[in-house]
């Protein structure tokens, strides 16, 4: 009895899929780097290479989203300092027309 045989994949040819998947899906990584520049690294680089260097650089663009969310964040405080720094100036404003108005009417 004769067994049929196992197709296999081939290791490049599949990391290379996988690469495209993790990249179509992710919208920062995908705009750092297209599909044809990984196609590029996969002719020179190791599977297990690209595997390691394409968790590396998920992990950057996680810190960098993670740094952008505080950055946002600050922005957000310093536009309500600064609207509320607007509001006490006019509040100031109009207290010292109201003294100098007052210290007209008393002379």
């Amino acid at each position: 009895m004769e067994l049929m045989p196992k197709t296999r994949t081939d290791p490049v040819k599949h990391s290379l899929e996988n690469i495209k998947k993790l990249v179509g899906n992710h919208k920062l990584l995908g705009q750092m780097y297209s599909v044809e520049k990984l196609s590029a690294i996969q002719k020179i680089s190791a599977p297990d290479e690209l595997t390691r260097n394409l968790k590396q650089e998920a992990i950057r663009v996680s810190e960098l989203e993670g740094e952008i969310r505080h950055l946002k964040s600050e922005l957000q405080n310093e536009k309500e300092q600064r609207k509320n720094a607007t509001i006490l100036l006019i509040e100031m404003g109009r207290d010292m027309r109201y003294l100098i108005d007052s210290a007209r009417d008393r002379s």
